[in-house]
């Protein structure tokens, strides 16, 4: 018998809620987002009531449960997890503003439609979104890729600013040897900390003129 099969959580109070009623509790774990651990435990067994299986599990710990309801009593399979959930944002290139309106359709962008910057052209190919960020250490991701790899000049740099601070919080050079020679992206990594929750920050991609550059996109990860 399967019509009464549940799945319910840690955020189900068992003791108070009718956990065969029509209201299902879905937990999802998208594989693009989330980095999940193997349950550290299983149990099988039954019982009579949900009371009975509330008194069972141990609330202080973080679960999900596989029940089901037959003749009045209660089958279950309980699985306690430890788990690490990334936050992750990515910023299209087309969602920032630019000081150059080079906008094109490359192939090999995640997003399809990048920005560019030529040689030649200073300012920054990218800046904004004015977000805040909270509290915490970040993992930043610029998908980047150049056109002229005969140069040995620095070709820029990116940086990320914030209200109330005069000089960027977090910086990296951007050299022609952080970037592969078969004209692909490569993702070139800042780390941030932010001490104290963050207003108006921005993510900025400044060229030096030496080489046209793209960007796809950019990731950003608390870790």
């Amino acid at each position: 018998q399967t019509d009464n099969i549940k799945l319910v959580t840690s955020s189900f109070d068992l003791s108070t809620n009718d956990i065969f009623s029509d209201i299902s509790i879905p937990i999802q774990f998208s594989k693009k987002k989330y980095k999940t651990i193997n349950s550290d435990s299983e149990e099988t067994d039954v019982v009579n009531s949900p009371e009975q299986l509330a008194e069972k599990i141990n609330s202080d710990k973080s679960f999900y449960a596989i029940i089901n309801k037959v003749d009045n009593k209660i089958y279950y399979k309980l699985y306690y997890f430890s788990y690490h959930i990334d936050l992750y944002n990515e910023i299209g290139s087309l969602s920032l503003a630019s000081n150059s309106d080079i906008i094109v359709n490359d192939d090999d962008a995640e997003s399809d439609i990048i920005r560019k910057i030529d040689e030649g052209v200073g300012g920054y190919l990218v800046f904004g979104p004015w977000i805040k960020l909270n509290k915490g250490k970040y993992k930043l991701t610029f998908r980047l890729k150049i056109e002229d790899f005969e140069k040995d000049d620095n070709i820029g740099y990116i940086e990320v600013s914030a209200e109330d601070f005069p000089h960027a919080i977090a910086k990296r050079e951007l050299k022609v040897e952080d970037f592969n020679f078969d004209d692909k992206y490569v993702d070139i990594n800042l780390d941030l900390i932010a001490y104290d929750d963050l207003e108006s920050v921005e993510f900025r991609i400044k060229s030096n003129q030496a080489t046209s550059i793209f960007l796809d996109n950019i990731k950003i990860f608390q870790e």
